[in-house]
């Protein structure tokens, strides 16, 4: 498509991405005889080291305000940190059922959300009681024309909440649903997205951003 480009790095591809750039620049070197081309040469190479550093930043390294969301599928290993250390913390109707599933077997404190949103047929009775009286705010939204992601995103825009999302459980289980979590994101570009698992972090880039 003209109108985005999805872009999944993991560690060794990054790697092989950025020394075949700096065998580009290399060979390019052999060739600058004068002043005046390595300090263009010099330029080019700032400029694409900082177009890297743009495209794959994210809150999670840079240390900036970012919101959770949590949906209802597998959560990371390294989940509780990343949920505990968000501005704001959000579920996707069953995400709830996820994250205290995921505190009680790992043994580990989990934040209670700030929202939990959707149509809120999957969220455990005994469940909603128990974030209830933490303090959670319960949105339900019955319009069956949007899935619970998109329901959830909305919800987050409607608060003025405009940090990075960082999607957790938005990869595997069946592949209509992996597909519907990925076009969800596109439906509210204002809200940069990040889908995060064990292996990957993945986002879209649009044709606004710089690079690629």
């Amino acid at each position: 498509s003209e109108n985005f480009i999805w872009i999944r790095v993991d560690q060794k591809s990054l790697k092989i991405f950025i020394n075949k750039l700096i065998n580009l620049y290399t060979i390019n070197f052999t060739k600058i005889n004068s002043k005046s081309y390595f300090l263009y040469f010099l330029y080019l190479l700032k400029f694409e080291l900082k177009t890297i550093l743009i495209m794959l930043s994210h809150p999670i390294e840079s240390g900036k305000p970012y919101t959770a969301l949590a949906l209802n599928y597998i959560l990371p290993k390294f989940f509780a940190p990343l949920w505990n250390n968000a501005k704001t913390r959000v579920c996707a109707d069953g995400g709830a059922n996820r994250i205290l599933k995921f505190s009680q077997d790992n043994n580990v404190e989990i934040k209670h959300p700030h929202i939990v949103a959707g149509d809120l047929d999957s969220l455990k009775p005994q469940v909603r009681e128990y974030y209830t009286n933490k303090g959670t705010q319960f949105v339900k939204i019955f319009d069956q024309d949007y899935n619970d992601i998109e329901k959830t995103l909305s919800t987050i825009l409607k608060n003025g909440i405009k940090e990075p999302v960082i999607l957790f459980g938005a990869w595997g289980g069946r592949f209509d649903h992996t597909i519907s979590s990925l076009h969800s994101t596109l439906e509210y570009p204002e809200l940069r997205t990040f889908s995060v698992d064990d292996e990957n972090v993945c986002t879209w880039i649009f044709p606004k951003d710089e690079g690629i």
